[in-house]
């Protein structure tokens, strides 16, 4: 009897851990937003606490408000990394490996070459992940496959973060001839082997399995695409069915879709799929891979997310263009991440990693594009005339960090690219063999589940479905100011960290404004989105503060930003509930 009592204590000690949901350990970067610094060729101190998880940290130092004195600059291995009017790079650091703690990282004022900087602003960027720890199992009920397109909502139809995002994960591949194909989607917290959670809804398709996107104020529309094979590119919206057929939305386009004629590219995977600004545009584009042939096609296409009507195509074969083997092709890009105004594109088989800003004019559109610059995304870089990498999909952190898996380099697991395409690093997660890498994909609001979501196709065992590994970045300021200032002088503009902080739910922000005027104090997500005015009034000159009350939102991290006149600073906070 005593035995039998044993087995069955144990059997439901087995299923309680086997159903267990889904809860990791967040990683958590905090350092002051603003050091002073002298710019006189001593070092200076970064103190930084990280909570969560060890972490793998490296220093990155940018200009700052200098995007219009930077245009059109060419650098980097061959001459092939390109900026033009945006904040560059100037500095970054060795990886630091640090325990959970406190901790210090050093910068000497110099630039990559050795020389001094000039004095002035400069932003910084403490960039971190777990190398240590091992993957935890997000679910097995998904895929994760190479050029894996899919894609994860972290927030509602009213820009808040959702407490569990959600990843969407369309098919890779599909046939020639139209058959129904099947999107899953997945709650991040899930536990991850119940195959009971999995929700699905089957669209009629082509060859399919290109990024698909969701309607930001509407997460029951969805847009996709699928291939005949021949020229004709269909974009569709549709309404998600639980557990069947997606519904046509025929008000959309034409009955329904919108057709595009393309390349006819025996490619199935040479087209990006769509992706969302977040508010009225769907990005496409019309790619023919390795064509070799005329004519070099490489657009960018933006639809009206609300009508399916083409607005607006641009070329951008002037560097998407590639010498394939002693003959021009296009190579891309057919990969999306799209933050805040930039769409970071990749391709695979592609050195070429560019990020683009759609809203500027057709000849301004590459913010920056690094073509092998600085031999990131090039397993054989040396050698310019045999240039193959194996590069699968890129995405971007909220602070416009591209990371794209690297594969044939060993253990190394990806390569992280800055937010002016400069090469940081490539970095290995723990455990990580010399075998196939699929993808790295970001989540950021805030969550519980922040970080990075991948694969584990390098490990003998339990090598399918998505993985998670803590990660975070840090963005501050490092700055001089001249303390000569005349005694009679105004108080400056300042703005000081809200208190409590973390806070649950209110907390103060205070602030000094020099001159009498219009005060504005808004509330930011992670992903840049506005979420609250806690300020919008005329204030006299001298300190002041204002309450936030965070009752109605979800905890994570947030940030605020204080306008007076020209002058404004922007701070995080932390909301606990």
């Amino acid at each position: 009897m005593k035995k039998i009592f044993i087995a069955l204590c144990l059997f439901a000690f087995t299923a309680s851990m086997s159903w267990a949901a889904f809860a990791p350990q967040p990683m958590v970067i905090d350092a002051p937003s603003k050091i002073l610094y002298d710019f006189d060729g001593t070092d200076v101190d970064i103190d930084f606490s990280v909570s969560g998880t060890d972490a793998s940290v490296t220093l990155i130092v940018f200009t700052k408000d200098k995007a219009d004195e930077i245009v059109g600059v060419q650098n980097g291995d061959l001459g092939w990394h390109y900026v033009n009017k945006i904040d560059t790079c100037v500095y970054v650091s060795e990886t630091k490996l640090v325990a959970v703690g406190d901790a210090t990282i050093t910068w000497d004022g110099t630039d990559q070459d050795g020389g001094n900087v000039a004095s002035g602003e400069y932003t910084y960027y403490l960039w971190a992940f777990d190398s240590q720890g091992s993957k935890r199992l997000v679910t097995d009920q998904l895929s994760y496959d190479w050029n894996d397109r899919a894609s994860i909502v972290m927030y509602d139809s009213l820009g808040v973060a959702l407490a569990q995002p959600v990843i969407y994960k369309p098919p890779q591949d599909g046939d020639a001839a139209a058959g129904p194909v099947t999107i899953k989607k997945w709650v991040i917290g899930n536990e991850p082997t119940d195959d009971g959670l999995v929700e699905t809804t089957s669209v009629m398709a082509y060859k399919y399995g290109y990024q698909m996107a969701i309607h930001p104020k509407n997460h029951n529309i969805f847009f996709d695409q699928s291939y005949n094979g021949e020229g004709l590119l269909f974009t569709r919206s549709h309404t998600w069915v639980p557990n069947g057929e997606a519904l046509p939305r025929d008000e959309w386009g034409d009955g329904g879709e919108t057709v595009i004629n393309v390349a006819n590219t025996p490619w199935n995977n040479s087209y990006a799929g769509l992706i969302s600004n977040g508010d009225d545009i769907l990005y496409t584009t019309n790619v023919d891979i390795y064509s070799q042939g005329e004519p070099m096609v490489s657009d960018l296409i933006y639809l009206d997310m609300e009508t399916g009507d083409e607005l607006r195509r641009v070329d951008l074969t002037e560097w998407w263009l590639y010498d394939w083997r002693n003959s021009p092709a296009t190579e891309g890009p057919c990969d999306f991440s799209y933050i805040d105004g930039t769409l970071y594109t990749s391709c695979y088989f592609s050195y070429i990693l560019a990020g683009l800003e759609p809203d500027r004019d057709d000849d301004e559109i590459f913010a920056w594009v690094n073509s092998n610059g600085d031999g990131y995304n090039d397993n054989r870089w040396e050698d310019p005339d045999d240039a193959f990498p194996f590069n699968y999909r890129g995405q971007m952190d909220n602070y416009k960090f591209g990371a794209n898996p690297a594969y044939d380099l060993g253990s190394v697991s990806f390569f992280l690219i800055a937010p002016d395409g400069t090469g940081v690093n490539y970095f290995s997660f723990s455990g990580e063999s010399a075998n196939i890498k699929f993808g790295e994909n970001f989540v950021y609001s805030g969550s519980a589940y922040d970080g990075i979501y991948t694969d584990n196709a390098s490990a003998e065992a339990d090598n399918t479905g998505w993985w998670y590994v803590a990660q975070d970045t840090f963005q501050g300021v490092i700055s001089y100011f001249d303390v000569a200032v005349e005694d009679d002088a105004p108080a400056a503009f300042t703005v000081a960290q809200n208190s409590p902080n973390p806070f649950n739910p209110t907390t103060t922000i205070a602030f000094n404004i020099a001159e009498a005027g219009n005060v504005t104090v808004d509330v930011f997500n992670v992903a840049g989105q506005k979420v609250d005015t806690i300020a919008d009034a005329y204030m006299s000159a001298g300190s002041h503060n204002v309450t936030w009350d965070a009752s109605s939102f979800s905890a994570g991290v947030y940030f605020y930003t204080v306008k007076s006149g020209s002058h404004s600073e922007t701070m995080k906070m932390t909301l606990l509930k």
